[in-house]
């Protein structure tokens, strides 16, 4: 699994904001995007690589539990997961507030070019409000 300083902590949350990045992703390297997601909103994100990677979605609270575990597969409750894709884009509904992360890793034992968007959409404000 990946040495302690090759996995970064998340970001500090981006609320209303988005990531759009390329960047090599290194063999073992698992890569956190933490978000600030309001209930009845949406995270969207997509992803392309040259090679093939593992995403999850995530809380945060589960991130930081699997990560403490040092990343035991059997330890972590996804929201979603998709494993060896070249390309991806998908919108989940938030079911209550909270920080939630988009998790890449590269299992492989090449770098891999990784081009990221991902974004929180707030819900929509109702009129009497």
């Amino acid at each position: 699994m990946p040495e302690e300083d090759e996995t970064p902590e998340c970001s500090s949350p981006v609320s209303g904001e988005y990531i759009v990045e390329v960047l090599d992703l290194q063999p073992g390297q698992v890569l956190p995007y933490c978000f600030e997601c309001l209930e009845g909103g949406q995270l969207d994100f997509s992803i392309s690589a040259s090679l093939p990677i593992d995403v999850v979605v995530c809380t945060y609270d589960q991130y930081a539990m699997w990560e403490d575990l040092d990343f035991e597969e059997t330890a972590l409750t996804a929201i979603e997961a998709r494993e060896g894709i070249r390309s991806a884009s998908t919108s989940i509904r938030i079911p209550t507030k909270d920080e939630y992360a988009v998790v890449l890793m590269n299992m492989g034992d090449d770098p891999v070019q990784i081009m990221v968007f991902a974004r929180p959409v707030d819900p929509p404000v109702s009129e009497g409000r």
